[in-house]
């Protein structure tokens, strides 16, 4: 009498688990802007590990090509707004995450449009924090106290654990401009306003920013008076306060719009 033969055991003690085993999703692939500047990036790093520590000339001149290569393809003066949602320990240890990503939800889709509306680009959106890039700084302060009107409209509807409150940060310089990213000096200082100063509800300017949206008009020879970075009188007729901080252990001056410059 024939037996079917006993298939080989899987699982259990002793034998390995044969389970067919499935591998990670790949990687989202880098968009072409990103692929292009980490090419350059690593080019200037070979040539940076060329010269074993000593100052070669031909070798910074290379770098320096480089450099005005990257420039010339991702720098642009742009006004930088970093949005930060306040009370994520507090709302989250009351209420949960999933009441709190409710709450994330709901900001973008509230404030998105409103950087739309004024000329913005939503860069990207990473937690509670919303990136954007504006051509100019009023554009990105009237983007700012819009966004404050509709958030103080929408939470009427809403209960106090389920209001949303925001900082933001505003900047302006030269920035290297990616299709979802920015790098800058400005950027980063705009980042720590938004982020790690400014307290709910509250809009803070970097010292470039404030510059710009206070320069006078400049006049050409037959033309009436033109604004620097559109500010125009409406820039004119905001109030800020100067603040000094410390950032990163630097000294440094911010400009607070005053709440009763805000609609």
């Amino acid at each position: 009498m024939k037996t079917r033969p006993r298939p080989p055991r899987t699982s259990g003690p002793g034998t390995k688990d044969q389970r067919p085993t499935t591998s990670p999703p790949p990687s989202p692939p880098a968009c072409a802007d990103e692929a292009e500047l980490a090419g350059l990036l690593l080019e200037r790093s070979a040539c940076c590990c060329e010269t074993d520590g000593e100052v070669d000339e031909r070798t910074d001149d290379r770098i320096a090509a480089l450099d005005r290569r990257i420039c010339r393809r991702f720098e642009r003066d742009v006004a930088i707004f970093v949005l930060d949602m306040s009370g994520f320990t507090r709302i989250t240890v009351a209420r949960g995450i999933l009441h709190y990503l409710m709450m994330i939800h709901r900001m973008r889709e509230l404030c998105s449009p409103i950087v739309r509306r004024h000329r913005g680009v939503v860069v990207k959106v990473d937690a509670d924090n919303l990136f954007a890039r504006f051509p100019s700084v009023h554009h990105a302060v009237e983007a700012a106290m819009h966004i404050a009107d509709r958030l103080a409209e929408a939470n009427l509807d809403t209960d106090d654990e389920s209001d949303i409150h925001v900082s933001i940060g505003i900047g302006w310089g030269p920035t290297l401009v990616l299709e979802h990213d920015l790098w800058g000096s400005d950027f980063n200082i705009a980042a720590k306003l938004g982020e790690d100063v400014a307290g709910a509800g509250e809009i803070w300017l970097t010292a470039a920013a404030h510059r710009v949206l206070s320069s006078p008009p400049v006049r050409t020879r037959h033309q009436a008076p033109r604004t620097n970075n559109g500010a125009g009188s409406a820039g004119a007729s905001l109030r800020f306060r100067r603040r000094p901080l410390t950032l990163s252990g630097m000294p440094y001056t911010a400009w607070l719009l005053r709440p009763h410059a805000m609609r």
